[in-house]
């Protein structure tokens, strides 16, 4: 019987064995090239202006929340916030400093905090009930501080050493802790957040429109430098009432909102000019350019482009209500 020679069937599958080996190695390299390309293709447009979500208008006021800087300065930020956030640490490393010197400590706006503590992190809930607790002492600019200062006694600590370390009454911190006053008030800077539209913290409330993440501090300065000069056009809800009760020289009231928003409810004696109507600024031309006109909308930001359009077509005494109509509603 003839012996077979084997040597070219062990020679093919050496062969074989050697390419499924080699094809093996590629396909792995190509799968970590190619996510490495993914992922760095991730991290360089989350570094681009527009991969954040676009500023959107929003109708979020300041109500009972703990405040950094003069209540009564005319512009308010407000930040949604969640005291274990990586973003929001760096936030506080590196834009609040720059945010109080040139902004909170001179008095030009107050800092308005809202509390968006995520469920993937197991310690916000507490430090954002024990910032809000800290607050009712007055204190929440030490309580807000150490809980971005000291991550680490965030995490290992017991909300009552935090309220050691900032020199509160521990008694009155620890009912406040305990009490359902206090989850309703995270409850519903929560439910604010979500019918919104915020994806995550930190988010800024700048002139009526919500910013979405952190940004390069001369992003954020020029938001707010832009809002400062639009605000030094307002009037209180209490002022444009001192001037519609004048004998002589009223103010001509102009509702800046739609039609249907107008008929559901308008403040007495306005007229409704809609500012996103393509006829606006032909009907404004009716208006005498020396006239004290206040304009309103909702909240702040569609009388803010009347005000625009009205400047650009030389109108003089143009103002402002502070918060719209929303406003005028809490306060009368």
């Amino acid at each position: 019987m003839q012996k077979k020679n084997i040597i070219p069937i062990l020679t093919l599958s050496v062969v074989c064995i050697i390419a499924v080996l080699l094809g093996g190695a590629l396909f792995y390299l190509y799968k970590i090239d190619t996510g490495i390309t993914r992922l760095t293709g991730a991290v360089k447009n989350a570094n681009q202006p527009e991969s954040r979500p676009q500023p959107r208008e929003v109708n979020i006021t300041a109500d009972d929340d703990p405040v950094i800087g003069d209540p009564k300065a005319k512009t308010s930020i407000i930040l949604f916030l969640d005291y274990e956030c990586s973003f929001c640490s760096v936030f506080y490393e590196k834009l609040y400093g720059n945010l109080s010197e040139d902004f909170i400590k001179p008095g030009k706006i107050n800092l308005v905090f809202k509390d968006y503590p995520l469920s993937i992190h197991p310690n916000a809930m507490n430090a954002a009930m024990a910032a809000e607790c800290a607050d009712e002492q007055g204190k929440f600019e030490e309580m807000f501080t150490y809980l971005f200062e000291n991550p680490k006694a965030l995490k290992n600590d017991e909300p009552l050493a935090w309220a050691e370390k900032t020199g509160l009454d521990t008694g009155s911190f620890s009912a406040c802790m305990a009490s359902e006053a206090t989850e309703a008030e995270i409850q519903k800077d929560i439910d604010d957040a979500n019918s919104s539209g915020v994806l995550g913290t930190p988010a800024f409330v700048i002139g009526g429109k919500l910013y979405i993440g952190t940004r390069p501090y001369q992003d954020l300065k020029v938001l707010i430098e832009n809002t400062i000069n639009e605000n030094e056009t307002f009037l209180s809800p209490a002022e444009v009432r001192r001037m519609m009760e004048q004998s002589e020289g009223r103010p001509v009231l102009i509702d800046v909102r739609t039609a249907d928003e107008f008929s559901a409810g308008q403040i007495e004696g306005a007229v409704n000019l809609d500012v996103r109507a393509d006829d606006f600024t032909e009907k404004i031309k009716e208006l005498e350019k020396d006239a004290e006109i206040v304009l309103y909308c909702k909240g702040n930001t569609r009388s803010g482009e009347a005000f625009q359009l009205m400047k650009k077509a030389g109108f003089l005494n143009v103002f402002r209500l502070k918060d719209g109509f929303t406003g005028w509603e809490k306060e009368n």
